[in-house]
Formats: structure tokens, sequence, C-alpha cells
């Protein structure tokens, strides 16, 4: 059984295009802040590639069901998907090459009409 994780953390990346993207965790949970999805865009790089990106997002999957720690990902305050160690994802997601990272149809929908 795998031992789980307990993490404290504040974190704030400012990549050169001048956004910001926060990381934050306590205890099990670990949550990155973006301030809209143009700046997730930005900062995808080499994982554009759907094929990379399902990979890498499965290796993720893997060291958080080993940690048993839960990643969320916040929009403009709106949680859009959660990676955690149930995760098992749906056929959007799937489809959309995020393997088996959760997605929140709502909350994506609302932090793009959100100002």
């Amino acid at each position: 059984m795998p031992r789980p994780l307990s993490v404290v953390a504040d974190l704030s990346l400012e990549p050169p295009d001048g956004s910001t993207i926060r990381i934050a965790a306590d205890a099990d949970r670990v949550t990155v802040y973006l301030a809209d999805f143009q700046t997730a865009r930005k900062q995808s790089g080499p994982f554009r590639n759907k094929a990379r990106r399902v990979s890498a997002l499965n290796q993720l999957h893997q060291g958080l069901q080993a940690s048993g720690l839960t990643l969320d990902i916040m929009v403009r305050q709106h949680r859009v998907a959660c990676l955690d160690p149930d995760s098992r994802g749906s056929w959007l997601s799937r489809w959309l090459g995020l393997g088996p990272t959760t997605i929140f149809p709502l909350g994506i929908l609302r932090a793009m009409l959100a100002r």
C-alpha cells in the first residue's frame, strides 16, 4: 500500500510572457492556479503533441497514485480539471488527450465567461 505524502507549499512562477502561475499545496492536494486558458496554452510546450501529453499525464497519474496526492487545475478561480489517485477519465478527456484526468465542463464554461 502506498504511503501518502503531506505537502505544504506556495509557489509562484512567472514565465517570460509576463503571466503568473501559482501552485499551492496543502496536505494531500496540489492546486495549480492559472489566470486564463491562454496562459496554459502558452506554457504547454512539447505537450501540445497529444501522444506526449497522454504519456506524461499517465506517468503523473502513477506518481499521484503512489503518493496519495490530488492535482487540481483552477482557471479564474474555477475548477476545470482534477487528477487524483482514483481518476479514470471519461470519453471526453481521452478524446482531448487528457488521459485519466477528470474534466469539469461547467467549470471550463464558467472560466471562459468570467471577467
